[in-house]
């Protein structure tokens, strides 16, 4: 018998990741955010003494907050009032943009891309606004750090013979799953198809590295 398990963004508030709308404020209204001559976006906890550009992080977030007016205006019109744009609708935004703009052009974009070409204050504002969303959410998530009890249902299970194999699902952008389970210490070990196996579905992005 397999066994699956199917974690979202909640399984990991317990190990004090900020909530999707947590990471969603971060990005709109982050401080001590500043980009690297590489091109990556981190957090810096003495603005003062990074000594890189923080301006075009400045106008990124200005840009972000026009994303998110846009996007809440069409969940309104179409009677999902109850539904609030998040980081990740602002990256798909964003990607949309980017790609009518380098990739493929987009009859039915054509008059957001306008609209937004409009408030573009720097060169590769969409692209720069992608790596701002990823930079920032992956510095969120980077240090975060397992409670010993976490996630013990995987464990218990994987200590179960009568599950043939063991698969996870994963919504989440952290490495707080793979760090819990390096830790620990299965019974089936020396049987690798019966491990754990963990599958990100549905990011958009891969997940940071462990630092």
């Amino acid at each position: 018998m397999r066994l699956g398990f199917l974690f979202g963004a909640g399984v990991s508030l317990s190990c004090g990741a900020l909530p999707t709308s947590g990471l969603t404020k971060a990005i709109l209204w982050g401080e001590n955010v500043h980009r690297h001559t590489n091109g990556t976006y981190y957090l810096c906890a003495d603005g003062s003494s990074c000594g890189s550009d923080h301006q075009t992080p400045e106008q990124i977030r200005a840009f972000l907050r026009f994303l998110d007016s846009q996007a809440n205006d069409f969940f309104q019109k179409n009677k999902e009032r109850h539904r609030v744009a998040n980081y990740e609708d602002l990256y798909y935004l964003a990607t949309q943009l980017t790609d009518g703009v380098d990739e493929y052009e987009n009859p039915a974009l054509a008059g957001f891309l306008a609209s937004a070409q409009a408030r573009c204050t720097s060169e590769n504002l969409f692209d720069q606004t992608r790596r701002y969303i990823k930079g920032i959410v992956s510095e969120r998530l980077r240090n975060l750090a397992p409670q010993q009890d976490h996630l013990a249902q995987v464990v218990h299970a994987a200590a179960d013979t009568s599950f043939s194999k063991i698969e996870i699902f994963t919504l989440n952008h952290d490495c707080l799953l793979r760090k819990y389970l390096s830790g620990q210490k299965f019974p089936s070990q020396q049987d690798s198809n019966r491990m754990p196996r963990v599958y990100a579905v549905g990011t958009g992005w891969s997940s940071p590295k462990a630092a």
